[in-house]
């Protein structure tokens, strides 16, 4: 079994945990958190180059949060970044450059990106650094040989249907940490636009994010929410928000979309979308929407409707196994990273 090292932030939850139990089923795989080694070095003098070494080699590093199940050497090495990051992440006291150590490396370890973050202005050869890059931006695609159009999931272990909840329960949920109003080619139908039409509907709608959105929708503002229990939010929500800033960002018949659209589905909750996608219809298995003037019609109709409701929900249970990380890692990843 091949050994896999995950560079990543600083631990292995959320959405690194999520596509990492997948992964497990094919790779040894361990988590290395970047950003922990770099705060122990700064904060305490803890560490040094040497521990990264220590860790591709397979062995027993003491280090928050590095998790290594077997100890074995390192075949693959996965950072699990955006090319913006690894042109800039330097550590000063140990002259520690990401680009640099990943060219040192790259004679030893096959060496693979993963990058979720769309970055739809960039321009420069970075993938070509990598062996294989995964990558959520369609645009990249027919730019590099080396790049794998990939999407983000759920793991049904961890995202799934919950049972009912009162304290979740409610018409329109929407989990979010910016509102982008003043971003992007869709402000005429942006987040803020459309809660502001939202809850000043009587509609129950409930917002989770970061504190500012307690000022601006007092009323509904249920505080943050963490990623395990997102499900919980979701699956005792009718209608689920994911209004991105962005329009329809497709190319070659790829779009991008963001994690929270498959960890709605695997919930069970109605999607309300501004963009449109190939493999999801529209006014289908999610609600789009074009402008904020339209959505509380729209959700009305199918509230007020339990037969439509029901349409939408097998239409959900028919096409969300695309989202699953079983299925994606087993046509994404495997035969790509098996032929390296």
């Amino acid at each position: 079994m091949k050994k896999i090292i995950i560079f990543g932030i600083y631990g292995l939850a959320d959405g690194y945990k999520a596509l990492s139990l997948e992964l497990e089923k094919y790779y040894d795989v361990s988590f290395f958190p970047l950003f922990i080694f770099k705060d122990r070095i700064e904060d305490q003098n803890l560490y040094n180059i040497d521990t990264i070494h220590k860790a591709l080699n397979g062995e027993d590093i003491k280090m928050a949060n590095y998790i290594n199940k077997n100890n074995n050497k390192c075949d693959i090495v996965l950072f699990w970044y955006n090319y913006d990051l690894i042109n800039n992440f330097n550590i000063k006291k140990i002259n520690f450059n990401l680009f640099n150590f990943i060219k040192e490396i790259k004679n030893n370890y096959k060496i693979v990106n993963l990058n979720w973050d769309p970055q739809y202005n960039y321009k420069d050869d970075l993938p070509l650094l990598f062996d294989l890059n995964f990558c959520v931006n369609p645009f990249i695609k027919n730019k590099f040989k080396n790049y794998i159009f990939f999407n983000q999931g759920f793991n049904e272990t961890m995202t799934y249907k919950t049972k009912k909840n009162n304290k979740y329960k409610c018409d329109v949920s929407c989990i979010i940490t910016n509102l982008y109003e003043n971003y992007g080619d869709n402000r005429n139908c942006s987040r803020k636009k459309i809660l502001d039409k939202l809850v000043k509907s009587d509609l129950e709608v409930h917002i989770y994010g970061t504190e500012f959105l307690k000022d601006l929708y007092p009323n509904n503002y249920k505080g943050f929410i963490s990623y395990n229990n997102i499900k919980h939010v979701l699956s005792n929500s009718l209608f689920s928000l994911n209004i991105s800033p962005l329009n329809n960002n497709e190319y070659d018949n790829n779009h991008y979309y963001s994690e929270r659209l498959s960890l709605i589905y695997a919930c069970n909750s109605i999607m309300i979308c501004n963009n449109r996608f190939d493999n999801f219809l529209p006014d289908n298995s999610y609600i789009h929407i074009n402008n904020p003037d339209e959505i509380i019609d729209k959700i009305n109709s199918i509230k007020n409707d339990s037969k439509l409701y029901n349409l939408y929900i097998q239409n959900i249970e028919e096409v969300k196994y695309k989202l699953n990380y079983e299925y994606i890692v087993k046509n994404t990843f495997i035969s790509n990273i098996d032929n390296l």
